[in-house]
């Protein structure tokens, strides 16, 4: 579905970089829901919801999908992560009514400050989520630090 493929480099976080997701709004005035990958995953893991009748946007964030990859992999931290989802919700007009997104990614989700239902969704199964929790746990990980 190329005709659905967005990218943004305007938000402040980016630094540059391009953010992607995929849009199935045929009127960008209806309010959205947004699904989210897990740490391991990417937008390709929503594609069928795009196929729905629900207004969705499937988004990659850095480093993921066809989002832009950092260069420094220093640059993959949560709080880093957490505000560019927050820039991407606050820059969405009308504002999404609904975040579908894997518990993993909790810790990125409860950074947000706009009023937004989190609805989880199965993650990828994978022992990587474990250990990435583990590492944020015992602080051993300094890029994913927050």
């Amino acid at each position: 579905p190329n005709h659905m493929s967005r990218f943004t480099a305007d938000l402040p976080a980016l630094d540059g970089l391009r953010l992607h997701w995929w849009d199935n709004r045929s009127d960008p005035s209806v309010a959205p829901h947004i699904y989210l990958h897990d740490v391991e995953g990417w937008s390709a893991q929503f594609m069928s919801q795009l196929q729905s009748d629900q207004a969705c946007i499937d988004l990659d964030l850095p480093g993921f999908g066809l989002s832009d990859k950092p260069k420094k992999v220093a640059a993959h931290r949560l709080a880093w992560h957490a505000q560019v989802l927050r820039e991407f919700i606050d820059a969405l007009q009308p504002s999404p009514v609904v975040l579908h997104a894997p518990r993993v990614m909790a810790p990125v989700l409860h950074t947000l400050t706009c009023p937004i239902e989190w609805v989880e969704v199965p993650a990828l199964p994978s022992a990587t989520a474990t250990a990435f929790f583990k590492l944020l746990r015992s602080g051993g990980c300094a890029a994913m630090a927050i």
